[in-house]
């Protein structure tokens, strides 16, 4: 009876929330119409199964199911089934029941969950947010929701092990520890991991790029460097000291300099300037008295943590200053490097008057309607007025163009 087209549509007539969650009970009476008909395969198909049904020596005893037949067994009017039949349907048909399989589903994700609420039980309260991440889960399962991510048990196997992912890795060292394959991660899951990230990560700020949001889980797609003009001393493993003054074009440092490193001294430093684009950064000449700092966007976690040690070195004088995008981006970038690196820091050529200079000098991009309703939203901070000067024109200012 596994071809039984009739007790599949049965079976999927209460395939709801309701009946998955487990609060659809008592009797069904559908009136057989053209859709169902068509549905089982034709009238004659309607019949035979419904009689196949009937001569089941299991079935056919029950009273939980039977038919209104009409015209001498020529045709059904209706189908009456107890809810409690569709566990003995499913089973007559191969098919798993649609409320266990959510059972099983709700135990493997509580299984998941409590495997890293151990795992960052000693972790600070960002870590936190994978623990919201099942809960949220868990909650749709509970009404009964169809949840594709709880069906992956590779993907939850995936989430734990960035939650636990404390020191730096390469993205394909990362997918061969997770999947034994280096290329799953990218090929299979890397698009659902950043949407679930940007949900649930502490880290994500609007317009963050995915790889820079995957290395503030410490997970690398690429080396990362830090680039600086100005006179700034740094220490290598609290040893050897360097001089970067002479270096009048730029320094770079990759990841494992930042990681072993921190800022020594910055002899007189008045001005600590961020800039988010490379042309404007490279246009800047060395100054003693200034250290200008490409920041490409958003700092990663290593960026930011020697950067944090420079606050310690400048007098309570020392001006901070970010130059960026006047647009969407920009304010996001601002507000981030404030919060998480420099709190004194303050908006560079990034006024309303600066914003439509450019315009009336024809520099800029029409604003994107989806980007429109985010601006809309966002709380600017010191940059409210070029919020709303972007919002009353409508358009964007590239930081290249005011070079």
């Amino acid at each position: 009876m596994q071809g039984n087209a009739l007790i599949n549509w049965i079976i999927d007539s209460v395939d709801n929330a309701n009946y998955r969650k487990g609060a659809l009970t008592g009797w069904k009476h559908p009136k057989v119409d053209a859709k169902m008909i068509a549905a089982v395969g034709g009238h004659a198909a309607l019949l035979q199964q419904a009689k196949e049904i009937e001569d089941d020596p299991v079935l056919g005893n029950s009273e939980d199911i039977w038919f209104d037949w009409r015209d001498m067994k020529g045709d059904i009017q209706t189908i009456h089934f107890q809810i409690a039949a569709i566990p003995l349907l499913c089973k007559r048909v191969g098919r798993e029941d649609a409320r266990e399989h959510q059972k099983k589903l709700i135990e493997m994700v509580q299984s998941w969950r409590d495997q890293t609420r151990n795992q960052t039980r000693d972790q600070s309260n960002q870590e936190s947010w994978i623990l919201k991440y099942y809960e949220e889960m868990l909650a749709s399962l509970r009404k009964g929701n169809k949840t594709p991510e709880a069906e992956d048990e590779a993907m939850l196997h995936c989430m734990n092990c960035i939650a636990a992912q404390d020191t730096f890795i390469w993205e394909n060292a990362f997918s061969t520890n997770v999947f034994g394959n280096s290329k799953v991660f990218r090929k299979q899951y890397k698009t659902k991991v950043i949407s679930a990230l940007q949900k649930y990560s502490p880290y994500y700020v609007d317009e963050m790029s995915s790889e820079k949001l995957l290395a503030m889980h410490n997970i690398h797609s690429y080396a990362q460097t830090l680039e600086w003009k100005g006179t700034l001393q740094y220490i290598i493993n609290d040893e050897k000291v360097i001089d970067s003054s002479s270096q009048i074009y730029g320094t770079i440092i990759n990841t494992q300099t930042m990681e072993h490193a921190r800022a020594y001294a910055l002899s007189g430093c008045k001005r600590i300037m961020t800039i988010e684009n490379k042309a404007n950064y490279e246009d800047m000449s060395y100054r003693k008295d200034t250290l200008y700092i490409f920041c490409h966007g958003f700092f990663s976690p290593k960026e930011v943590r020697f950067l944090k040690t420079i606050c310690d070195l400048v007098s309570e004088e020392c001006e901070f200053y970010h130059w960026g995008d006047l647009d969407y981006g920009g304010i996001c970038i601002f507000q981030f490097i404030k919060a998480q690196v420099f709190p004194k820091l303050l908006p560079y050529k990034m006024s309303q008057e600066d914003f439509e200079l450019a315009v009336r000098e024809d520099a800029g991009i029409l604003l994107k309607e989806d980007t429109r309703n985010k601006l809309i939203r966002k709380n600017a901070g010191l940059l409210e007025p070029l919020k709303e000067a972007i919002l009353k024109s409508g358009l964007t200012i590239e930081q290249e163009r005011l070079l």
